[in-house]
């Protein structure tokens, strides 16, 4: 078991689920009245990228917004393996962002 002071996978996971919604949350206040009223942020986690696409509820109408990396000058320019692949199989609409 962990000591209290060390963070779990689970614990990790967790944060970085919350810390993603606040920023919807905030990108969405920013946004203000331009936001349609029927605007649903939804953060999906997996094992694997088909485990996390597939935790997804989709409907007509739909758009997939997906992080890219920006570690480097490369990455920047090119999508990293996940994004391309989502991009390639996603059976909706896709943005990506840095």
């Amino acid at each position: 078991m962990y000591p209290p002071e060390v963070l779990g996978e689970s614990d990790i996971l967790d944060s970085y689920v919350k810390h993603t919604e606040a920023e919807q949350s905030r990108a969405g206040a920013e946004l203000g009245e331009d936001t349609p009223d029927a605007v649903e942020a939804t953060v999906a986690t997996g094992r694997s990228r088909p485990e996390a696409l597939e935790a997804l509820d989709r409907d007509k109408g739909d758009v997939l917004v997906v992080g890219s990396s920006t570690t480097s000058l490369a990455s920047r320019l090119f999508l990293g393996s996940s994004a391309a692949k989502i991009i390639r199989h996603s059976p909706v609409p896709v943005i990506v962002v840095p």
